[in-house]
């Protein structure tokens, strides 16, 4: 399917409020959802990766109450998998500052935990490429002890980089990478900033061997 196939779709599905400005899709199961069951999505991301998802953790569900909302209480009676994989986000204007909200997903996140060798994605889709400045900002703690922390003050925090917010743009990071996103816009799904996530874990963590260099 074509990027424009994907968002006809996603405008069409079910959203609920998040966050104040954010709604995003309701939770499908593994054998309901179109994109977890997608054997072709899921090769490439262990292209893209190197590795082996951990299809359990893939496939596994969510403890929700009655209404779908999440139980993260509940989530270490059983396994689990991260609320928000495949889900798609509208995000609307706000008053949102940049630096607010730095977090990661190691296992303090109880919605979305990869673990610091999981894996965290985002597809930018907005195809009016709204605000190319409007994506993904990475961070480094001032304090290395504090890398971890879970949205402390911007005062906190050194920028890295901002990844562009270019229309079927797919970015993806370790769990234990801080970072945080921008203010959104517009006032619907069809021009907010919209996008898709992605959030699993893999059996067995790839790492290049060093390059050595002859100067001799």
């Amino acid at each position: 399917k074509s990027p424009l196939d994907v968002l006809e779709y996603a405008q069409k599905i079910k959203f609920e409020a998040s966050y104040p400005n954010l709604v995003t899709s309701v939770f499908k199961s593994a054998n309901q959802c179109p994109f977890k069951s997608s054997t072709a999505l899921i090769s490439k991301l262990e292209v893209l990766t190197g590795e082996q998802i951990d299809l359990d953790h893939w496939n596994a569900d969510y403890p929700r109450d009655e209404k779908g909302k999440p139980l993260p209480q509940l989530r270490h009676k059983e396994l689990s998998s991260c609320f928000w994989n495949t889900s798609f986000h509208a995000k609307f204007a706000s008053e949102v500052q940049i630096g607010d909200g730095i977090h990661n997903h190691t296992e303090v996140d109880e919605w979305n935990p990869t673990g610091p060798d999981g894996w965290v994605g985002l597809v930018y889709l907005d195809r009016h490429e709204t605000n190319l400045q409007g994506g993904l900002r990475t961070w480094r703690n001032k304090n290395p002890k504090n890398q971890f922390d879970w949205m402390t003050s911007k005062e906190n925090w050194i920028l890295l980089d901002t990844f562009a917010c270019v229309f079927n743009r797919l970015v993806l990071h370790r769990g234990n990478v801080p970072h945080s996103a921008t203010a959104g816009w517009g006032n619907k799904i069809e021009n907010s900033r919209f996008f898709q996530s992605f959030f699993f874990k893999t059996k067995k963590t790839q790492e290049s061997p060093s390059v050595t260099v002859n100067f001799a």
